[in-house]
């Protein structure tokens, strides 16, 4: 008798915890959009960004980034927003994100608009490397008004099947003339 009142306990212990790992994963889930949407209404205003763009295991970060991608592969970038702070700030609303030449990459972002997946093209067979803009807009004023925050990335996209060697060019600091 008590070897059978012990080992219903047990199933019943082990119902109970199977259980709490289901309420665990559940409240994980909500929480994780809880308090994204908190950080969505109570966060101030943002006045910069940085871009960060991840293609083939390589990452760049800045306000503009450039960097050196085969054609036909699939890369992210991601944009955050700061206050004058250097503290996370919101837009008003999503970012917009666009690429010129269009038909040299495919954008994808997500629902909030701060990732973006992006799907190079093919370049033409006679041109070796295709510059293409990728361009993320936001409004930094949370009012009527607009305040443009944009995030530029260059994707030199290339054909390696083509030799096509990149190097970079390094520019001094621009002044104004006299």
């Amino acid at each position: 008798m008590f070897a059978e009142l012990l080992e219903a306990m047990q199933q019943m212990e082990a119902r109970i915890m199977a259980r709490f790992d289901q309420v665990d994963k559940i409240l994980a889930e909500h929480t994780a959009k809880l308090d994204e949407i908190i950080a969505a209404v109570t966060l101030p205003p943002a006045v910069s960004g940085t871009l960060t763009v991840t293609f083939d295991g390589i990452t760049k970060e800045g306000a503009n980034v450039q960097m050196k991608v085969p054609m036909n592969s699939t890369g992210t970038a991601t944009a955050t927003y700061k206050t004058s702070s250097g503290k996370p700030g919101r837009t008003d609303g999503p970012p917009t994100w666009s690429a010129e030449p269009a038909e040299f990459a495919t954008l994808t972002p997500s629902n909030n608009g701060l990732t973006c997946q992006i799907v190079t093209a093919a370049v033409p067979e006679d041109v070796p490397v295709q510059s293409v803009v990728i361009t993320c807009d936001a409004d930094g004023d949370l009012g009527e008004g607009k305040t443009d925050i944009v995030l530029t990335g260059m994707l030199d996209v290339y054909d390696p099947a083509q030799g096509a060697v990149l190097g970079e060019i390094t520019f001094s600091e621009f002044v104004p003339n006299a």
